[in-house]
Order: structure tokens, then C-alpha cells, then sequence
């Protein structure tokens, strides 16, 4: 492999790179969102719940239950703890990427320590 050949492997790299650490900062800021938007509709729920007497359990564990089955009953909140969830799923396949190229990266380096000296080849 020339210089230049190996040049443009690393170039790759370090774009690839970038691209990889940009898509999981947005991916976590997705996820970060949709938790968040996921939480605070299950806390008005709950609130709501307890406003019009679904939950009205004379234990904690009766009251739980109830939330439970409230919080499984409502259609809404379902489809926001399956975005949430996605939106997890998405961060971690990024993060995946990420580490992908970082291994890469780590995997060249190696390589170019075996080289030991150079006649201007890599």
C-alpha cells in the first residue's frame, strides 16, 4: 500500500468518523425527546387518572396495578413508549457505528506499527 493509498484510508476513516459521532449526538437528542415527551404524558395520565377516580386502590400495590392497567388501556401513551423506544434502539445502532469505526481505526494503527520501518510504502 502506498502512502498516498493509506492517506486516503485514514481520510475515509476520519469522515466516516465524524459522520458516525454527528448521527449518535442526534440520535441521543432524539431519544432524550421522546422519553421525555413519553414521561411527562404518563405523569398527566396518571394525574388525570387519579383526578377521576381510576385509581382509587386502598394499597399501594392495588394502586399500581391500576396504573398499570390504565397506563396499558391508553392507546396514546403506547405509541409514545414505542417511539421512545425506537428512538433508543436508533442511538444505539449509531453508537454502534461509532465503535465500528473507532475499531477500524484502532485496527490500522495496528497495522502500521507491524510495518516497523517504511521504504516510503505503507
Amino acid at each position: 500500500m502506498t502512502q498516498d493509498e493509506f492517506e486516503t484510508v485514514l481520510s475515509s476513516l476520519a469522515s466516516q468518523y465524524t459522520d458516525a459521532c454527528a448521527d449518535e449526538v442526534a440520535a441521543m437528542e432524539a431519544e432524550v425527546k421522546a422519553e421525555r415527551h413519553a414521561t411527562g404524558f404518563r405523569v398527566r395520565l396518571l394525574s388525570d387518572a387519579y383526578a377521576i377516580g381510576v385509581i382509587s386502590g386502598k394499597n399501594a400495590e392495588q394502586r399500581d396495578l391500576q396504573s398499570a392497567q390504565y397506563l396499558l388501556d391508553a392507546t396514546e401513551y403506547q405509541v409514545d413508549c414505542v417511539t421512545a423506544d425506537s428512538a433508543q434502539i436508533s442511538r444505539k445502532a449509531a453508537m454502534m457505528r461509532r465503535v465500528g469505526v473507532e475499531n477500524e481505526w484502532k485496527m490500522w494503527r495496528a497495522w502500521l506499527a507491524g510495518q516497523g520501518g517504511s521504504n516510503g510504502d505503507y
